[in-house]
């Protein structure tokens, strides 16, 4: 019960991780509809069209640090499908060197 408990207090004290200091990278769920309405909002191109769903690749997504104050595909989303991926946890140095690097590229 000891490790549930240190497991409970960790998780807690992510949970309050502001998003300036913590974030994740964006994820396409299963309720995708494949509008095309993500793609065209996302200014690193990092949103593909897939089958049967469109998929956002992590290592362009900077989750429109650099461009915007928020995420532009989760605003435009008419289902409201994409969501944080726990598995690829970022913070906002590194969201925004990705952003950079992206820049160089062009």
């Amino acid at each position: 019960m000891v490790g549930y408990n240190s497991y409970k207090l960790n998780l807690d004290a992510h949970k309050s991780v502001p998003k300036t200091e913590e974030t994740m990278a964006l994820l396409i769920t299963d309720e995708c509809i494949a509008c095309d309405a993500c793609r065209e909002e996302c200014p690193n191109e990092a949103i593909e069209e897939n089958d049967p769903i469109y998929i956002i690749d992590p290592d362009r997504c900077t989750e429109c640090v650099g461009h915007f104050d928020e995420p532009q595909c989760i605003a435009v989303c008419p289902v409201d499908c994409i969501i944080s991926d726990p598995d690829n946890v970022e913070n906002i140095e590194e969201l925004k060197f990705k952003f950079e690097k992206l820049q160089e590229e062009e």
